[in-house]
């Protein structure tokens, strides 16, 4: 639609991907920056990891010492957006803030003195913000880790029978905030301009160029991305609805399974928050690169109630 967009992202720090270890799935992520300008002056686009272009010196020591210890206190993830954001010259900012009890913002006062923060920060900046905050009562689509991710994302793009319907809605939704923050049209209307460009097959042909641009492949087709890897299906033990769904345990499992470093290792789940379910129904899947690294992602699975029942 003619927005250049640079965006930059973290890796993992405390969940199972971070959006540069997704994109890295179908096209690399590290370049340096003359590479970067190239990219979005010839697609109008990136997705690259800001970790390895000391844009943000400071926050990169910072993620240095929080990965180990998987620790990252809020005010840290602030600075850390924000300075890349910065140093990239973005001009207009969408945040999506995620707010559930196993969220990394988990209540509604934490996520309003958040939201203050980044929109003094843009305002000292220069840069239009606005924060989006939903209730996160289960992860957005069906994967979670490197790989069963992207395979969301091309569903989605690629408008394939399997797409997760809900990350297509949130999509369109804050690429529709973004539009209308921006200007590009009426307000009420970016959602409707959004969907137009998923389902007449433009934003994928537009992804298509940026993974060429960045040296992937750009004809990767959803069902090619997660082969190849070992997995388990873990079933219900008895029947019920399900009534929580939990973040924290299911980032310890497939951290277990080897997420993020392995790309194909992470849970892909089959039910949704508050969906019936009869005893033997698969309740989600382990992938992992290896047998070794499935059998300790299922050891750590009988530690952590992933799915609770009612």
């Amino acid at each position: 639609l003619g927005l250049y967009m640079p965006k930059t992202s973290s890796r993992a720090i405390t969940s199972p991907a971070g959006t540069a270890d997704t994109m890295e799935v179908l096209a690399p992520v590290t370049f340096p920056m003359e590479r970067i300008r190239s990219i979005v002056k010839s697609v109008g686009a990136c997705l690259v990891w800001g970790g390895g272009l000391s844009i943000a010196p400071a926050d990169d020591k910072i993620i240095r010492l929080s990965r180990p210890l998987a620790m990252e206190p809020n005010d840290k993830m602030l600075v850390s957006i924000m300075a890349k954001k910065v140093a990239m010259g973005v001009d207009y900012l969408v945040i999506d803030m995620p707010i559930g009890v196993t969220a990394k913002v988990a209540t509604r006062k934490v996520s309003n003195l958040l939201e203050s923060k980044f929109l003094f920060l843009g305002h000292k900046f220069g840069m239009k913000v606005k924060v989006v905050k939903t209730l996160a009562r289960e992860p957005i689509g069906r994967g979670v880790g490197p790989a069963l991710e992207a395979r969301d994302v091309l569903r989605v793009l690629q408008q394939k029978e399997l797409k997760p319907q809900d990350l297509e809605d949130k999509s369109c939704y804050l690429a529709g905030e973004l539009l209308e923050l921006k200007g590009h049209c009426r307000k009420g209307e970016g959602e409707r301009v959004a969907r137009k460009q998923l389902v007449n097959g433009a934003a994928w042909k537009k992804m298509q160029q940026i993974i060429e641009a960045q040296g992937g492949k750009p004809n990767i087709d959803s069902e090619v991305v997660a082969t190849g890897a070992f997995h388990y299906e873990i079933h219900a033990h008895t029947s019920g609805r399900v009534v929580s769904i939990n973040n924290k345990s299911m980032n310890e499992v497939c951290m277990n399974l080897g997420a993020p470093r392995e790309k194909l290792a992470g849970i892909h789940l089959h039910i949704r928050w508050n969906q019936s379910v009869q005893k033997g129904d698969k309740l989600y899947t382990l992938y992992a690169p290896s047998q070794s690294r499935l059998d300790l992602g299922l050891s750590a699975n009988e530690r952590a109630e992933i799915v609770s029942l009612a």
